[in-house]
């Protein structure tokens, strides 16, 4: 009976051991839950900032291949001018005035506005408005090319979000159901617990009984052994007094 109150206790022992490693597994699956949490609103900040990011060195590398564009259309204009010049200086005045009313004539009808630049060498004609209106286009559909993919691109993280959460709720049930089998188990090993301890009671009473009973048993026996010592001290005695009355009837009849 005490071997099997100690396996019960070893296993209680187990038990408890496991529980505690348990609890310790939750609080800091928690701990890491609530890093992890920390981490993705991080991500997402920062990915916001690179988005905004990005669309600013696209929106600047459009301005940048459109400025170049406008640079080399004037380098192109200002040659063509200066090539012009060298070959007809007289007629450059009536090249001028037909030239400012044909641009006046353009005007009107589009409703832009333009500026004219002239000097010794020649004439540059451009139309800022043009090219402001280009730009904001551009702009636009550089912005809307960039949202369509982010859209893309989202739509297919949702996708991915969705089929993790389908995984991640059945993990939750699986867990679910091994937490509501471990709360079964915690409740027998509490009862388990409780009925080994009443064991444990009963055998230590047990003990304490078998004990006191030994130990007058003992004492008894003890008490016995005395008595019994005394016995056979008289009976010794009695025996050797009458050994010697014996011998003593002995002598006296030969003396007869």
């Amino acid at each position: 009976m005490l071997s099997k109150g100690q396996a019960a206790v070893c296993s209680i022992q187990e038990a408890l051991s496991n529980r505690r490693i348990l609890t310790s597994s939750t609080e800091s699956r928690e701990g890491l839950t609530q890093q992890v949490h920390q981490s993705q609103e991080k991500i997402a900040r920062l990915e916001q900032e690179k988005e905004h990011w990005l669309l600013e060195a696209q929106l600047g590398k459009v301005r940048l291949e459109k400025e170049n564009q406008r640079i080399a259309d004037l380098e192109t204009q200002l040659a063509a001018a200066v090539g012009g010049s060298q070959h007809s200086q007289p007629a450059a005045a009536g090249t001028l005035a037909q030239s400012h009313e044909e641009v006046e004539k353009e005007q009107k009808p589009a409703g832009r506005e333009t500026t004219l630049c002239t000097s010794l060498v020649g004439m540059l004609c451009t139309t800022p408005t043009v090219e402001h209106m280009g730009d904001e286009e551009s702009r636009e559909q550089l912005i809307k090319t960039h949202y369509m993919a982010r859209v893309g691109e989202l739509t297919t993280h949702v996708q991915i979000s969705d089929s993790k959460a389908v995984h991640f709720h059945s993990e939750c049930r699986a867990l679910a159901k091994r937490l509501a089998i471990a709360e079964k188990s915690r409740e027998t090993l509490s009862e388990e617990v409780k009925l080994a301890n009443q064991n444990i009671t009963r055998l230590q009473d047990e003990l304490a009984t078998t004990k006191r009973s030994y130990e007058d048993q003992l004492s008894m026996m003890s008490d016995h052994l005395c008595s019994m010592n005394e016995t056979l001290s008289k009976q010794r005695e009695e025996i050797d007094t009458l050994k010697l009355g014996s011998k003593g009837n002995a002598k006296k009849n030969k003396g007869r």
